[in-house]
């Protein structure tokens, strides 16, 4: 029985558009971009503003945070909105891995995103620490931040930023990298992240902040790059001979 070429080119048609509809290179790259640059900056910032000076014990961390309140209170949101931010792009960086390294990059986005969520939890517990600090009732409020300093909320929040989201970075840059989306020597990057972490000193948090910047402005070219690829280049079919 002959097959219907008519109906079969249209078929494929129909599915060719829904290929270019649903495909990630043909949504606006630009605002993906523009996320991917500004969150790590307002991690960045947020590392700059406070002051970075040893506090011995939880009675002179609160007491540095009220001294200079307006400063951690504007970090503390500047990272709470960065990481609202990357929880967004992430996963749409993820969605535009198609082919060689889709499953890795899957893993490495949720670690990254898990990450994410971590550490918007972490700018939370900051702004009640900072809390603590206003209160008048010292001792009582010194006792209470080192409780929770050393608690399971805590705890949980540390493995989230090491385990989450610095290796999460370390894994997404070399999928990305796999994927075509940043170059080879920018690979190594996300690992940066997680020295800054483990570097000594006050001064972690702003190496760790200016790994992230320099990982999410290059995945912001890659994204930038896969938006001006044409969906028909990237995911439709070749055409197929209409048969009779």
């Amino acid at each position: 029985m002959p097959i219907d070429g008519t109906r079969r080119q249209r078929r494929l048609s129909h599915l060719q558009q829904e290929i270019i509809m649903t495909d990630p290179s043909s949504r606006p790259a630009r605002p993906l971009a523009a996320a991917l640059c500004a969150a790590p900056l307002l991690f960045l910032v947020s590392e700059l503003i406070v002051p970075r000076d040893n506090t011995e014990n939880p009675a002179a961390e609160l007491a540095l945070f009220a001294e200079h309140s307006a400063a951690f209170r504007a970090a503390d949101l500047s990272y709470f909105a960065a990481m609202v931010l990357l929880a967004a792009a992430v996963p749409a960086v993820v969605r535009l891995v198609r082919g060689r390294g889709r499953i890795f990059v899957r893993v490495a986005g949720t670690m990254t995103f898990l990450g994410t969520m971590g550490l918007a939890a972490h700018a939370v517990l900051l702004l009640s620490t900072l809390d603590l600090a206003l209160d008048p009732r010292h001792a009582e409020m010194a006792a209470a931040d080192g409780v929770i300093s050393n608690g399971t909320g805590a705890m949980v929040i540390l493995f989230l930023r090491l385990f989450g989201f610095d290796l999460g970075l370390t894994l997404l840059t070399i999928a990305a990298w796999r994927a075509r989306l940043v170059p080879v020597w920018a690979a190594p990057l996300g690992f940066l992240c997680l020295v800054g972490d483990f570097s000594p000193g006050n001064w972690n948090g702003i190496l760790s902040a200016v790994a992230a910047t320099a990982v999410f402005g290059i995945l912001a070219m890659g994204v930038l790059r896969a938006g001006r690829t044409t969906p028909a280049e990237s995911a439709a079919p070749a055409p197929i001979p209409a048969t009779t």
